[in-house]
């Protein structure tokens, strides 16, 4: 898919569905003027209308999540409540070409967050025709826009795309078709590298070691991080991790330098906070350091035993010192977690951790109905906005995993998402992050390095700190 703006290969925010915009003095008014060459797969032109129709629908589905930027157009909350009609959303269609939004306060990073898939158009015809339950479930109940279209789809095994006919920009893709492996075990993985059915690989674990001295390795931090949750108040309450005490002392017991140097080995770095390193800048300063929180080491076994036995004093009698902790079937996770599970039993031998592994496609229908009292959640900022981690832990958000409810951290993060003042606005986020991570529901473990393998054939191959990653409309193999 293809929305109003993307990112170049230089890393930087560039026109795409849209050829320009102005902004009006206030900030306030966005108007975005399409190109009038970007099409349908159908050979429909894309338009202002299927913007229009996009944002509406959004709005309106009841399933969707909490969307910050849709809570700030004019009348969005009064549209989502259903107290005015869908046409007073402050989206509009001037003619087929303008696309114009309207907000009820200043958002710096609209652009960027117009570059992600939340925003992209959607053709109101097909949508119709398909029905909003059946819609993208399937190759052929799904309408694109962009570079490639899907044209095969196995679950847990492929994705396949080919360049799209219809794309505006299709005499820059090189590539005709892009076949994406989904292959859970690390020596199947190599085996297929090195009989060349791959061009790209992932590495990581024992496959960094293997690669260690080729000269086709490109690795970069990303803004993805990942956590553990501990919750007693989901869907399925757990009196246990319900205690702060006991929740704070396993939060001190496990060392994320082992997991990132030792196990993962892919240029991944420990977390103790839960806005990741080098992602924006404030005062020429990353959020690390600029809070100049969360930069050493937690780890703190006496501290931890003394919170146990604070914890247990807190609980009835008898309480087991069980975490049964939901964990994605995959090969990285099942190590890191073993360590997790390792590290938490050596340092607190009263306490004992259940893996128990749930298939992929499984896994996050269960975290997300809130199923699961201990589980494992990752998080890629979509683009340049300290609010796409706080959002995540907000009440009520769509992946709040652990149902988290604090009103100072509810307050805080509030107070910093309108504040037009960029200082005080990441002084205002770093308060809330000592809130959350204090209140140890969620538990920051690393953040994620990418390293990938490459044949020397692969050309224009670059990694983005925001989603996606990896666009295969750079790419090229010749």
């Amino acid at each position: 898919m293809d929305g109003l703006t993307r990112y170049d290969e230089k890393k930087v925010l560039s026109p795409s569905g849209a050829e320009s915009w102005d902004i009006s003095e206030d900030y306030l008014t966005y108007t975005f003027k399409l190109r009038k060459d970007a099409k349908w797969t159908n050979g429909e032109p894309v338009t202002a209308h299927d913007y229009v129709f996009a944002w509406q629908t959004l709005i309106l589905n009841k399933k969707a999540g909490y969307n910050y930027v849709l809570t700030i157009l004019e009348n969005g909350p009064a549209v989502k409540e259903g107290t005015v009609t869908p046409d007073a959303l402050g989206v509009k269609a001037v003619d087929d070409y303008t696309f114009e939004v309207k907000l009820t306060q200043p958002y710096a990073p609209l652009l960027d967050a117009v570059s992600t898939v939340t925003y992209y158009p959607l053709n109101k015809k097909a949508y119709t025709e398909i029905g909003e339950e059946a819609y993208g479930t399937s190759i052929d109940t799904i309408l694109t826009n962009g570079a490639f279209t899907l044209s095969k789809y196995e679950p847990a095994s492929l994705l396949e795309f080919k360049k799209s006919d219809t794309y505006w920009d299709k005499k820059t893709v090189a590539l005709e078709k892009v076949t994406v492996n989904i292959v859970s075990e690390l020596a199947t993985q190599s085996v297929m590298y090195d009989n060349n059915e791959l061009d790209i690989l992932r590495i990581t674990g024992s496959l960094t070691d293997q690669y260690k001295d080729d000269q086709y390795t490109v690795t970069e931090l990303e803004s993805r991080i990942i956590y553990m949750y501990l919750s007693g108040t989901t869907a399925t309450p757990d009196a246990l991790l319900g205690n702060k005490n006991f929740r704070q002392a396993i939060a001190h017991v496990i060392d994320k330098e082992v997991i990132a140097e030792n196990i993962l080995k892919d240029g991944s770095k420990p977390l103790e906070g839960l806005v990741p390193a080098g992602f924006g800048t404030i005062n020429s300063k990353d959020f690390r350091q600029f809070t100049g929180t969360y930069n050493e080491k937690i780890i703190d076994a006496t501290a931890a035993k003394t919170l146990l036995e604070a914890a247990k004093a807190e609980l009835p009698a008898g309480t087991p010192l069980t975490i049964n902790l939901a964990v994605q079937e995959n090969a990285t996770y099942k190590k890191v977690f073993e360590n997790v599970k390792s590290q938490i039993e050596t340092a607190l031998p009263e306490v004992t951790v259940n893996l128990e592994t749930i298939p992929n496609q499984l896994y996050f229908s269960q975290v997300m109905k809130k199923a699961t009292p201990a589980g494992v959640g990752s998080w890629s900022a979509a683009f340049t906005d300290y609010f796409n981690f706080m959002e995540l832990f907000a009440e009520g958000a769509t992946f709040n995993y652990g149902d988290y409810k604090n009103p100072a951290f509810t307050a805080l993060v509030n107070e910093a998402r309108i504040s037009g003042d960029a200082t005080k606005q990441a002084e205002l986020y770093g308060q809330a992050e000592k809130v959350l991570v204090d209140d140890a529901v969620y538990i920051p473990l690393y953040q994620v390095g990418a390293k990938y393998q490459l044949k020397p054939n692969v050309k224009g191959f670059v990694l983005n700190q925001v989603a996606p990653s990896i666009d295969y409309k750079l790419l090229d193999v010749e």
